[in-house]
């Protein structure tokens, strides 16, 4: 009879009104960090891209391609930091430059 009633007392328990989700596992953790980590990446990298052509057609769909991570490491931030995800360091920005000014050794090509 004590099982019946400890049986009914967890069910009740767990039945509760209580419907918040369960805090992220360690694996949906990892790969919020592995994700924004990569974006938080791409963005300099991007950014060079942009202080190094001339080329009009290269130079929108890079900065699209800017514009579509930095929104996204929006987004992934605003989540990670409503489950307690810890933000993992990202590189700074780099200044805007003139591209003509940068030496053809130097700079990536546009191809």
């Amino acid at each position: 009879m004590i099982n019946v009633i400890e049986t009914l007392l967890d069910y009740i328990k767990n039945s509760s009104t209580d419907d918040s989700p369960p805090p992220p596992h360690i694996g949906e953790a990892m790969g919020c960090w592995l994700y924004f980590t990569a974006l938080a990446e791409e963005v300099p990298a991007l950014e060079t891209c942009l202080n190094t052509t001339t080329n009009s057609e290269l130079l929108k769909l890079i900065q699209d391609s800017k514009n579509l991570a930095e929104s996204q490491i929006d987004t992934l931030k605003k989540l990670m930091v409503k489950e307690g995800i810890l933000l993992p360091e990202i590189p700074a920005t780099k200044p805007k430059s003139d591209p003509n000014s940068i030496p053809l050794g130097a700079k990536a090509t546009d191809s």
